[in-house]
């Protein structure tokens, strides 16, 4: 699996976020470089959270995905 504590180092500058919602961001990252697919189930699979949270984790996380600001997400994607 990507190194998701390296994924967190680079990302933390760019994202003015808690350290939850930060390891959330890049478990996702590294999982959706591992299995390669947006589907929900398999990228919860693939993250290193405990079995029950991870699908419900995943889905309140892209619900308040909004709560970044896209100005900080275009500043990052630029």
């Amino acid at each position: 699996m990507v190194s998701v504590n390296e994924l967190k180092r680079i990302l933390k500058p760019y994202f003015k976020i808690d350290n939850r919602r930060l390891d959330c961001l890049t478990q996702m990252l590294g999982a959706l470089i591992t299995v390669r697919t947006v589907n929900l189930v398999e990228l919860a699979q693939a993250m290193n959270h405990w079995r029950c949270f991870r699908y419900k984790r995943i889905r309140r996380f892209l619900k308040e995905f909004n709560a970044f600001g896209f100005e900080t997400l275009s500043k990052f994607i630029a």
